[in-house]
């Protein structure tokens, strides 16, 4: 699912959740879709909600983590295709 304006946080935590196993799927598309939902995070959360002297902050450190890893993971493993690029070298002949 693709968040669009009308998508509330409730969306876009529900979507990072659902793609935070990318990595262990292998899934290109997953990593995409938590890079957004962890944009959408970041840009829709208030980094400080309440009022008067009782309030709660929001860490960002993690969603920016998260964000940055996810970015690098899916620079590193996306293939020209846009899928998931595995080499195989099990057949190479290469030096023995």
């Amino acid at each position: 699912m693709a968040l669009t304006t009308s998508s509330t946080l409730d969306d876009a935590q529900a979507q990072y959740l659902a793609n935070m196993d990318y990595r262990e799927s292998g899934s290109a598309s997953k990593a995409l879709l938590l890079i957004e939902a962890a944009r959408f995070l970041l840009l829709k959360t208030p980094k400080r909600s309440g009022t008067g002297p009782e309030f709660a902050e929001f860490n960002t450190d993690h969603l920016n983590r998260a964000l940055s890893e996810a970015m690098s993971w899916r620079a590193a493993n996306v293939g020209a295709a846009g899928g998931v690029f595995q080499a195989d070298f099990s057949d190479y002949r290469g030096c023995e």
